[in-house]
Formats: C-alpha cells, sequence, structure tokens
C-alpha cells in the first residue's frame, strides 16, 4: 500500500482531495495532511511516507523548500505538485527538483480524479521499478557487434502488457532480460521476429558498435534513450530502428529558458489559428526543440487551459488534452484535430479574417493588461478600429461587452490573489486594475455577494 501526504493549505481543497480521491483503487492510502512545509517535514520525521502531493503555494514554508529540503532528507519519496498556475516556467524548479508529476487544480472534479491517480500510479511504479542494483551489470560486457532491444513507453495499455505478447510470440521469455519498466534486452542472435496486429507505442531497437560494451553501460544509455528521443522516434508504421550506440544519449533539448519561453509564448499568441503556413511551422519548431515529454505535456496543459479561457467563447470550441501523450506522433494528431476542429470554426463566423485577427489581438491586450488603465476606445484605436464598430464586434464574437468582460476578468484575478496569496487588498486592488481600494471592494462585492477580507475567510 503506498502511503500518502497530502501538503497544502486551501483546507476545502486539501479535505476534498482526502476524502473524493479513489485511492483504494490503486493501493494508496493517505496516512497524514499539513497545512505547510514545515508542518510536513516535521510529520515525515515521525511517519513512513511513500508519495507527498504537495501545493506550491504556501505560508511559512513554499513548496519548492519543502521539496528541496525533503527529498534530501528522504530520497526514497516521490513528490507530485498540486498548483493553480499552469505556466510551466513557474513549475519547473519543482520538477528538476525531482518531482514525478504536476497537476492543476482546475483538473480537479470527481470525473478527473480517477485519471489522476492512475496517472500517477503508473509514474510512481516506473520509478520503483527500475532499480536494478541487484544486477551486476557493469562485470557483464556485450560480445556481439550489435543487440537488440525492446522498449515501451508504457507498460500496458488498457490492461494488456503488449511487450509481454511479443515475448511469448518470439519465444523469448526464458532469453530476454528486463533490465526496468519497459526495457528488456534481447539475444543478439535473433534476425528476424513476428510483431503482434496490435503493437503500440512499443520499439525493437537494433543497437550497432555495442561490441565490448558493458551492459551496464548500454542499459544507462537506454534509460537516457527512452526519456527523450523515444517518445520522438516512434510511429506505428515503423516498429524496428535502427541506431548506433553513440546515438542513444544525445543531447538536443532547448537548453535557454528564453528559447523555451519564446517557443510557448508563440503557441499561446494563438496567431496560429488563421495561418496554416505558421501553424505548420511552430509545430515543426516544436518537434525540432526535442522538449521532453514532461515539458511539452504541461505545455500542452498550457495551451488547453489558455485556449479554453480566451478562445472557448469565441470560437464556440473547447478542447481537452488527453491524460498523456505517449509519443510524438499522437500529440501531433492531437494538435492537427485542435487545429482542423479550429478552422471549421473560424469557417462559420460571420467576420472576415482581418476582423477575426483584430478582436483577438483586442483580447490579447485585455488579458495582458487587465490591471492598468483600459478603455474601449483605446483599444479600438490600438486595433485601427472605430469604436463603436468594435464594441459590436467584440460583444457578438466574445459573448459580453467589453465592460463585462474587462470586469469580469479583473474580479476573477482578484480571486485568485485572494484564494492564493496573502497580498493586502490594497495590493490586490492595484495589480487588478483598481486605483481606490473602496471602490474595488464595492465592485467586488456587487460582483461576489461578499466584501474581499471575508471572501479570503471564507475560501480559507
Amino acid at each position: 500500500m503506498v502511503k500518502v501526504l497530502v501538503v497544502e493549505d486551501n483546507k476545502l481543497i486539501r479535505k476534498g482531495l482526502i476524502v473524493s480521491m479513489p485511492w483504494s483503487d490503486f493501493d494508496m492510502s493517505v496516512v497524514g495532511e499539513c497545512s505547510d512545509g514545515q508542518g510536513a517535514l516535521d510529520f515525515l520525521q515521525d511517519n513512513q511516507v511513500d508519495l507527498v502531493l504537495t501545493d506550491l503555494e504556501m505560508p511559512i514554508m513554499s513548496g519548492l523548500e519543502f521539496i528541496k529540503i525533503a527529498s534530501s532528507l528522504y530520497p526514497n519519496i516521490n513528490f507530485v505538485i498540486l498548483t493553480i498556475y499552469t505556466d510551466f516556467d513557474y513549475i519547473r524548479q519543482a520538477l528538476s527538483l525531482g518531482a514525478i508529476d504536476y497537476i492543476a487544480k482546475v483538473q480537479f472534479d470527481k470525473e478527473n480524479f480517477h485519471s489522476i491517480l492512475e496517472r500517477i500510479s503508473k509514474r510512481l511504479y516506473k520509478v520503483t521499478s527500475n532499480d536494478i542494483s541487484n544486477l551486476d551489470l557493469n562485470k557483464k560486457k556485450i560480445l556481439s557487434s550489435s543487440i537488440y532491444t525492446l522498449l515501451s513507453m508504457e507498460d500496458t495499455k488498457n490492461g494488456v502488457d503488449f511487450t509481454k505478447e511479443f515475448i511469448e510470440l518470439n519465444h523469448l521469455a526464458t532469453k530476454k532480460i528486463e533490465v526496468g519498466a519497459g526495457i528488456y534486452i534481447l539475444p543478439s542472435s535473433e534476425e528476424k521476429f513476428v510483431f503482434p496486429d496490435y503493437f503500440p507505442n512499443c520499439i525493437l531497437l537494433k543497437i550497432k558498435g555495442v561490441m565490448n560494451l558493458a551492459l551496464g553501460d548500454l542499459i544507462s544509455k537506454l534509460y537516457k534513450y527512452k526519456k527523450s528521443q523515444f517518445f520522438y522516434d516512434y510511429t506505428p508504421s515503423n516498429p524496428i530502428l535502427i541506431k548506433d550506440v553513440t546515438d542513444l544519449d544525445i543531447d538536443s533539448y532547448i537548453s535557454s529558458e528564453e528559447d523555451f519561453h519564446n517557443l510557448k509564448e508563440r503557441w499561446l499568441s494563438f496567431q496560429w489559428i488563421h495561418h496554416t503556413e505558421l501553424f505548420h511551422k511552430i509545430k515543426f519548431d516544436l518537434k525540432e526543440s526535442k522538449l521532453t515529454a514532461a515539458k511539452l505535456y504541461h505545455l500542452m496543459v498550457a495551451l488547453e487551459n489558455a485556449w479554453n479561457l480566451y478562445y472557448g467563447n469565441l470560437y464556440g470550441t473547447l478542447i481537452t488534452i488527453p491524460d498523456s501523450f505517449h509519443s510524438w506522433f499522437e500529440l501531433e494528431n492531437w494538435l492537427e484535430t485542435l487545429y482542423q476542429k479550429t478552422d471549421f470554426s473560424l469557417h462559420t463566423m460571420q467576420f472576415s479574417e482581418e476582423i477575426n485577427d483584430s478582436i483577438r489581438m483586442a483580447k490579447q491586450i485585455i488579458d495582458k493588461e487587465y490591471m492598468h488603465q483600459l478603455l474601449s476606445g483605446d483599444i479600438a484605436n490600438r486595433i485601427h478600429m472605430s469604436r463603436s464598430y468594435f464594441n459590436q464586434c467584440f460583444k457578438q464574437m466574445i459573448g459580453e461587452s467589453f465592460g463585462n468582460y474587462l470586469r469580469n476578468l479583473r474580479i476573477q484575478k482578484a480571486k485568485e490573489f485572494l484564494e492564493q496569496t496573502n497580498k493586502s487588498i490594497q495590493w490586490i486592488a492595484s495589480h487588478t486594475g483598481y486605483e481606490d481600494e473602496k471602490y474595488f471592494s464595492r465592485i467586488f462585492k456587487k460582483e461576489t455577494g461578499m466584501n474581499p477580507s471575508d471572501y479570503r475567510k471564507n475560501y480559507r
């Protein structure tokens, strides 16, 4: 039974997770709960814990600081991040500290709880099953010029182990060496293989140039390959790949945070929704960036949330990201489907492409500059439209007037600040476009039925 500790300063969220998530379905049990990182460290001193679900934004000790300290004191504990933020830059540090997953709180509803725990369970299994210390691998040398390995992105899919079926079809049960989750080394003398009719997310890899290489060194390279290049190499039409051993650990990822930020901005600007060539160009650049599967997934989560928040009403199309992407092939198909839906929606709209672009640009300005003084006339001038025609088009396309949209956006941002930070009411007012704190409080109460301080107390 996996022992779970939930660390979340918001009591409603913390209790909701503990009560509502189907822990027992995945052999998990919540053994404790804490409201901050320091309390969690105190709990870990006296209790055995296998998995910690922790918020990042907490009083007394932040989640990042907690993960850093706890992972050094208790290296066998795994961490999953809970946060309202979908910006990957914000959680990058936590992932770099060894967290195995990241969950946006916007995903928290009962329909998602099962899939969330299923994903965590699979990743937890991968981490714990990769222990190969019991094999004296470094003393074993490979005595052939090439060797076959079998790799699977996931150990099972819908309850079926496809690597096991391959091994049985080729009578390799007693010959293969399993060196980790989804990684098998096969006899090098085999040249012909029988494949199952359905063989998803698996690759038979022939590796050349391995003569006299220590088996342990090959396994290390295979781990690195599976973690990085395998995601991009897999295609259903090509189950066999041939690679030189020197190609297994090539690092070709984006290393600059600025480059990653620029790549993300190109997707979240949504300029590609009207331009086919631009869509294919940034899709190509995304693949060439060779981001890790984890970074790619969280970029797609940010894309999903931004689209549904800012463009769902505009185009009448909400998007849903799958629980995971096993390969670039799957992710690319999802992006293509998304673009086709968007393209269809655009062609059914009454406005020209030029007007669509202008309103999209206006919406981006509002979403980015809501904390400043914004007037519809000024926005109209910036996108080269008359004020009256801008107001007309904006209301028809967005579904509410410029004024209502701006006010609702500011109130929503104020709620987030009240829920997730300890900032003063005056600070929140000034950072949501209201110079006068009293005026902000009146507007907030009119929209929510509570003044800001009561809202904060009620939420927490």
